[in-house]
């Protein structure tokens, strides 16, 4: 059962030198012939060591042969590939071992229905990591990764500085505040951001993570060692963001809309009415609201890129302030975009209106959260209902929007004699 049982062969090469150029022989029987033609005798061919190859044959298990540059190399992976073969727990890597992260993405991308992000990601991930075999992929390779994707400091401050820039331009930073942040930033008095945030980074190895779990259950792949979890873990990935709006920065943000964008002030009540998401809202069109019924149809949703045989798009039931604002809004229009305003201009048209009313770490999204929140907070909606309300393909997926606030808890606990 030791060594023994495998076989170590040393592969050389024979050089008869010739002109116009050497001649190579791989067996000892051809470089002697060919030393004959050419009149050289067979003492001035020069023999090169190429590899030691180990080559195991063990009944119910496929062929394993190996080469290596040195021969201590190849008797220790003869020695641990035949005592993992005598505990029961080799792995047969040769399909990963001639599979490149290249191969597998492209073979991934052919099969599946992929959204346009995914092919961004596993277009990224070709570049940096495909050049990799799959069964030589370890974790520095993908530590290298995460720290070209976080960027080096010298990128991270220059995109800073434009976004610094950026701030001041739309109006939404004093140009004195962003002289002192960038002489701060210089001087090294905080982090400044990365290029790419860790979660993004994380969800481009969830998508190789995906793609070898494709292989492996349709191509039969291979792997004695998955190199990701032990890379996503350096990874500081908070999801479980809790921001939401009070009553007094929402009457602020009304305030502000109401003499400066009327549509913004419609958009944030009905986002808070209805918990669609800003892409949603965006691209929402007259004939998509049904008056008679009381809802509103989404025809793309975010989930819709995960669905499989599942019915694609949500509706939305409308509440009586949803469906006054909304009337008010549309007026006799029968065709055409509710909003005016696209999905990055509605970022900005939020962040002018936080930074007018002096209100910090706000983002359009938190209003989502607030209101899918609601539903568990002054309803009695199950977690199935709201989901179909909220588009979330996942109960995981939803978890992290709720946060049901301790005064809501206690006032029920109360009116249940608690």
């Amino acid at each position: 059962m030791g060594v023994n049982m495998a076989s170590i062969k040393q592969r050389r090469i024979w050089i008869i030198p010739s002109e116009p150029k050497p001649i190579r022989c791989f067996s000892e029987q051809a470089a002697r012939k060919k030393a004959e033609l050419v009149k050289i005798h067979f003492s001035r061919v020069e023999v090169k060591t190429l590899s030691w190859q180990v080559q195991i044959r063990r009944r119910g298990y496929p062929p394993v042969t190996k080469s290596f540059k040195k021969k201590a190399v190849a008797e220790r992976y003869a020695r641990e590939t035949e005592a993992a073969m005598d505990a029961g727990t080799w792995v047969d890597t040769s399909l990963a071992e001639m599979t490149t992260v290249a191969d597998l993405l492209a073979q991934y991308t052919e099969s599946e229905n992929l959204d346009a992000k995914a092919l961004s990601r596993v277009k990224l991930l070709s570049e940096y990591l495909g050049h990799y075999p799959l069964a030589r992929l370890e974790t520095h390779h993908c530590m290298q990764f995460i720290r070209k994707r976080r960027g080096k400091p010298a990128e991270r401050l220059e995109k800073y500085e434009r976004w610094v820039r950026r701030q001041v331009v739309r109006e939404m930073l004093d140009p004195e505040d962003a002289e002192e942040l960038l002489d701060e930033a210089k001087n090294g008095a905080f982090e400044v951001p990365a290029l790419v945030q860790d979660p993004t980074i994380h969800r481009d190895l969830d998508e190789l993570g995906m793609a070898i779990r494709w292989a492996q259950d349709h191509r039969g792949l291979k792997l004695a060692d998955n190199p990701l979890p032990s890379a996503k873990k350096k990874l500081v990935v908070k999801n479980e963001r809790s921001r939401r709006p009070s009553e007094d920065e929402l009457a602020a943000i009304y305030a502000y809309s109401d003499e400066n964008s009327p549509e913004l002030r419609v958009l944030v009540e009905v986002a808070i009415e209805t918990a669609m998401r800003r892409s949603e809202l965006a691209q929402l069109r007259v004939h998509d609201i049904n008056w008679e019924a009381g809802e509103i149809r989404v025809t793309r949703q975010k989930s819709d890129a995960t669905s499989s045989g599942r019915k694609l798009g949500r509706e939305v039931p409308m509440t009586r302030r949803a469906e006054e604002l909304l009337r008010a809004h549309v007026g006799d229009r029968k065709k055409g975009r509710v909003f005016s305003l696209r999905p990055d201009s509605i970022t900005q048209a939020f962040s002018r209106a936080c930074v007018a009313a002096r209100i910090e770490d706000l983002t359009f999204h938190d209003l989502r959260h607030h209101a899918i929140s609601r539903l568990f907070e002054e309803t009695s909606m199950s977690v199935t209902e709201v989901m179909l309300i909220s588009g979330h393909a996942s109960v995981r997926s939803l978890e992290r929007y709720t946060d049901i606030r301790i005064q809501s808890v206690k006032e029920k606990l109360r009116a249940a004699g608690k």
